[in-house]
């Protein structure tokens, strides 16, 4: 028996991405900016998707009109309609700490959902993208709470609109130097590495946090910054790109 290719999509507030799931691994990966969704025709769209699949889940935190431009696209397209998967007090393992689960980022409780399948012990996911989440799961599954603060590029527009002699620098995806010198000598480079450190100095903060009060965490990162702050912090935490369509993945396989 033929088994069913699931097309995966993980809509962000920056990136659209996807992936097939076939025979239970990820295929065909792939990614757009929002902006280049909106402003492409559907039929230069179908040629950048995977076809061929029998099932589409979503997981998305974008504005509706990207949400209906792509539900339109799907069904348009494919002999399915697009499933959006929502936020629950408690599946997969999984007990949310929060009073009301749709208060919950979907983003966050699909990528909790790949750690605690494919991690076992306490489990500290951090997404690093258009806002930084860090989120921390117990061994048993239990959601003891999470964090949520600007991203590097929302930090350095705020400084860019809010102040009159400041603009917003260029960022280079090389921020090494920053490893070695915390202090910078030019405006630029001082706005960056105060970003950048900002972020590190949250993150390194909440780790010690649930260390002293007794969890041992597996740290995964995950975001379009990802491996940049991977490097900054010099630490051997998990880096996994595609956390949200992994469990975009175990959702499709239940």
């Amino acid at each position: 028996m033929r088994t069913t290719r699931t097309l995966l999509f993980d809509i962000g507030n920056t990136f659209i991405k996807w992936g097939l799931l076939e025979e239970r691994k990820l295929v065909d990966l792939g990614c757009i900016r929002n902006e280049d969704f909106l402003a492409k025709e559907c039929d230069v769209l179908i040629k950048l998707i995977p076809t061929g699949a029998g099932r589409v889940i979503a997981c998305s935190v974008a504005p509706k009109n990207i949400n209906t431009k792509l539900t339109a696209l799907i069904s348009n397209n494919y002999d399915c309609l697009i499933e959006y998967v929502r936020s629950e007090s408690m599946a997969y393992g999984i007990k949310f700490g929060y009073a009301d689960a749709s208060q919950l980022g979907v983003d966050r409780w699909v990528a909790m959902i790949a750690a605690h399948t494919h991690f076992s012990g306490d489990i500290t996911v951090i997404d690093l993208g258009t806002a930084v989440t860090i989120d921390t799961l117990d061994e048993y599954g239990n959601h003891i709470g999470g964090q949520i603060l600007p991203g590097l590029q929302l930090m350095l527009s705020s400084l860019d609109k809010k102040t009159d002699r400041i603009t917003l620098p260029l960022i280079s995806n090389d921020l090494t130097n920053i490893k070695n010198n915390l202090w910078a000598d030019n405006t630029d480079d001082a706005i960056v590495f105060g970003g950048c450190n900002a972020i590190c100095g949250a993150i390194e903060r909440a780790i010690i946090y649930l260390q002293e009060n007794g969890y041992s965490s597996t740290i995964i990162l995950t975001g379009g910054d990802a491996l940049v702050f991977k490097n900054l912090m010099n630490k051997e935490y998990t880096h996994r790109p595609n956390l949200v369509l992994e469990g975009l993945a175990v959702i499709a396989n239940s």
